[in-house]
């Protein structure tokens, strides 16, 4: 046999048992590794999820303002409209008021542009 081949004491067998042990430990190691890095992932990804949640319920809650906001200054343009026409009178001068009334109108039309889009940004 040649001397390579000779098992010593205290030696593991020969290069191929080594060579062995040493994948093996390489190997889990390695399962190590992804595991931990899984574990890490995963949670991640739970912490991203609660974040999307947070987001959609807050974005939801906008469009829900928007909305409100919108009913209340049209009940507000309405009311408005009533009065000019209840305080007018037949000497009264044609378009008093037509500028407010009509700055009105672009805030409704943007509101409704907004909810149009669903609160998502353009």
């Amino acid at each position: 046999a040649s001397p390579a081949a000779v098992e010593r004491p205290g030696h593991r067998g020969g290069g191929a048992a080594v060579g062995l042990q040493d994948l093996q430990d390489s190997l889990a190691e390695l399962r190590s590794l992804y595991s931990s890095r899984l574990k890490e992932t995963l949670e991640r990804q739970r912490e991203l999820q609660d974040l999307q949640g947070t987001v959609d319920q807050q974005s939801q809650q906008a469009i829900d303002l928007a909305t409100r906001l919108k009913e209340d200054l049209e009940d507000a343009l309405r009311a408005r409209l009533a009065l000019r026409r209840s305080a007018e009178s037949p000497t009264s001068p044609a378009g008093a008021g037509s500028a407010e009334v009509h700055t009105m109108q672009m805030v409704l039309g943007e509101l409704r542009d907004l909810l149009a889009l669903g609160g998502q940004p353009r």
